[in-house]
């Protein structure tokens, strides 16, 4: 094997990164749980610790729609990174939020969004002040009460001791700040607004600013919203890829031979995510 490695490098043939089953990823990022970065299951889900002297703490959500398989990837890139990058704050990272979604990707449900409940993950955070309806049918139904998700639950405690949270997705190019769900200035507006002009430089195609007003629809029950409304510092959403197609996996994941690139375009702004203002 190595002595195939070695054939492989001199001769300038690189396999591309290839997409992980949700297993097989999971096992990837556990083998990287050891010195500050340390590892816990809650609800069957894995959360990765890095641990440091700061009281500042960044969350970082991945795979919450079980199709966007990519998020999933990215987050494997980043911990294989962690190590070195030292973040100079406490960082979690969720590297698969919607476990069950995504194994059933796995198995070729390539458009499947929501829950085993049949619930979409990211509007079922739904308050007094973003609440709507969506047919129980629909992609984005919202679940028969706020936080009724186990995955819900985990992340809106995660929240509770957080200075900026990040909700990663896909399905187009964007860096969006608060609200999902209306116009109006969140607290801290010119800040995250900063921050995420500043990020725009790895991403030239993205869309930047507050989703509401910038996006082409609004979103209600979402965990940005939720954590913005419970005090977090900085919530943002970030949609790291995106295709117009009608195929869902096409639309939300990168083809493999792409993939590297997608990961190498984020990575940068992952990093400076868990080093900025600390």
């Amino acid at each position: 094997m190595f002595f195939h490695l070695i054939l492989c490098v001199y001769l300038g043939i690189v396999e591309s990164r290839k997409y992980h089953t949700t297993r097989n990823l999971l096992e990837l990022a556990e083998s990287y749980c050891y010195g500050p970065l340390e590892c816990r299951w809650d609800s069957g889900v894995l959360l990765m610790d890095w641990n440091s002297p700061s009281e500042k703490r960044v969350v970082l959500n991945f795979n919450e729609h079980a199709r966007e398989r990519i998020t999933g990837e990215l987050a494997l890139g980043m911990i294989e990174r962690i190590h070195d990058w030292q973040p100079p704050v406490d960082v979690t990272i969720v590297p698969v939020l919607n476990v069950w979604g995504r194994e059933q990707v796995d198995k070729g449900r390539t458009c499947l969004r929501k829950t085993k409940n049949g619930v979409d993950p990211n509007r079922n955070y739904q308050t007094e002040h973003n609440r709507r309806h969506y047919a129980k049918h629909s992609s984005e139904y919202e679940g028969p009460s706020p936080l009724s998700e186990t995955t819900s639950k985990l992340i809106a405690r995660e929240l509770e001791k957080c200075n900026r949270y990040i909700n990663v997705h896909s399905g187009e190019f964007s860096l969006y700040t608060p609200f999902d769900s209306r116009t109006y200035s969140p607290p801290n507006e010119q800040n995250m607004l900063h921050k995420v002009h500043h990020w725009h430089k790895y991403c030239r195609e993205c869309t930047v600013g507050p989703a509401a007003s910038t996006s082409f629809y609004k979103a209600y029950g979402t965990s940005v919203d939720w954590a913005t409304d419970h005090g977090v510092e900085e919530a943002y959403t970030f949609e790291i890829y995106g295709e117009n197609s009608v195929d869902c996996d096409r639309m939300f994941n990168p083809p493999e031979h792409k993939l590297d690139e997608i990961i190498q375009k984020w990575l940068p702004i992952l990093k400076d995510a868990v080093y900025a203002n600390h």
